[in-house]
């Protein structure tokens, strides 16, 4: 166990729990609304996946009533370990990197609509100022060409939801290779789009929109990274898992490999730790 690195987890969590011993590497941000609980949908989970439903260690937030000093550790890693070699890609050098910031929607431009409100604004302008305060981070999300909705409203005041429709390569690089995450017994295929973000000292941070609108996958899956909270629970925990589980993966692919911290904002990308458990 001497070359087992340590990964610290932080959720972006509502509810309250009590701190335990196990609770004190979590670190938790408070937000007004609630979201979703993952345990309710372990059976959906075993369905999609065909793989069975393990008892494992649960991952809770610390409680409000201890102070941050109590716990709080630096954000930045004290040691980070470089290869020789570090993977670059598109002039980034992906293996330096020691933070992954994930999340369902990610407001970076309005002409980029993959989200729909304050979740993903608060964590675009967290990823911009860590690119801002020189904290190497890589965002990862989804990419969703029909976006939420364009909103407008008719002669009456009523608003009108209509399509969303972007082109991605506008605006985003399509970065070569290719992950598969395993959904109802099919390989699903993964791919990533990479967006530059540069914070005012010049700093660079990299964010990956994942997409599986990709020739050979079925229509059925092609769909799941089309468009940001729409269908019923089996496509949103789709997408959960092509978040989560597919988001550590294309990390790897791509030379990320020495991801040492990883937050979760919000429960949407907590399938993570089941891949970084099955690792």
């Amino acid at each position: 166990m001497e070359n087992a690195r340590k990964i610290v987890i932080h959720i972006r969590h509502s509810k309250h729990t009590k701190d335990t011993h196990a609770h004190k590497k979590v670190r938790a941000h408070h937000h007004t609304h609630e979201h979703d609980d993952i345990r309710k949908e372990s059976q959906l989970l075993s369905f999609l996946t065909n793989a069975p439903v393990k008892k494992v260690g649960v991952i809770s937030p610390v409680a409000t009533n201890v102070t941050p000093s109590a716990y709080a550790e630096p954000i930045v890693p004290a040691r980070l370990v470089v290869p020789k070699k570090p993977v670059v890609v598109e002039g980034i050098p992906m293996s330096s990197y020691s933070i992954a910031y994930f999340c369902m929607e990610m407001g970076i431009e309005n002409s980029i609509p993959t989200y729909s409100g304050g979740l993903g604004i608060l964590a675009g302008d967290m990823l911009r100022s860590c690119a801002d305060l020189k904290i190497d981070t890589i965002g990862v999300t989804l990419l969703y060409r029909g976006g939420y909705f364009k909103q407008r409203f008719d002669e009456s005041g009523w608003q009108v939801e209509e399509e969303e429709n972007w082109n991605p390569y506008e605006k985003l690089i399509l970065l070569p290779g290719e992950i598969h995450v395993q959904i109802e017994g099919r390989m699903v295929r993964v791919r990533a789009w990479l967006y530059k973000i540069h914070g005012v000292s010049g700093n660079m941070n990299p964010v990956l929109f994942l997409d599986t609108d990709i020739e050979g996958n079925t229509e059925e899956d092609r769909v799941i990274t089309r468009k940001l909270y729409s269908g019923d629970l089996r496509l949103r925990l789709m997408q959960e898992i092509i978040l989560g589980i597919g988001g550590v993966r294309m990390l790897e692919k791509l030379g990320a490999t020495n991801i040492q911290k990883f937050h979760m904002n919000e429960g949407h990308s907590a399938l993570l730790t089941l891949e970084i458990y099955r690792q």
